[in-house]
């Protein structure tokens, strides 16, 4: 017995497990806080987004139908501005079709995921700092 409570003694083994088990809570808890803050920078992203967008469609809604009656009346005709102005949509819409691909998936990858990746890469380098 008193062999034992010197190996113990010699070695703090309870204080030892007690520290490694708080290392281990305490990691996991900067884990949870890592995946909350990612959380809620992409619904802030979303939310803002969100709203320019719908300002965004408003505004070329009240352009479009100004555009629409100035075309009518400037031709003199009572619809064939709105055709125009909805011809015009339709070829955007088309382009935007044939290019999707290549632009539209571009653009939303790097404005989603290039602020992501390099937090998520310093923050590696800032751990690799702290556990050096």
């Amino acid at each position: 017995m008193k062999y034992q409570n010197k190996i113990s003694d010699i070695f703090n083994l309870d204080k030892l497990i007690e520290s490694l088990s708080t290392y281990v809570e305490l990691k996991l808890q900067i884990y949870e806080l890592r995946v909350k803050e990612q959380l809620v920078v992409a619904i802030t992203k979303i939310a803002v987004l969100s709203i320019i967008l719908l300002f965004g469609i408003i505004m070329i809604f009240f352009f479009s139908m100004a555009l629409a009656y100035f075309l009518n009346s400037w031709l003199g005709s009572e619809f064939l501005g709105f055709a125009l102005v909805g011809a015009a949509y339709l070829a955007i819409g088309l382009v935007i079709l044939f290019l999707q691909g290549r632009l539209i998936k571009n653009h939303l990858f790097q404005a989603f995921f290039s602020d992501t990746i390099l937090n998520s890469e310093n923050d590696d380098e800032h751990e690799e700092r702290i556990e050096d």
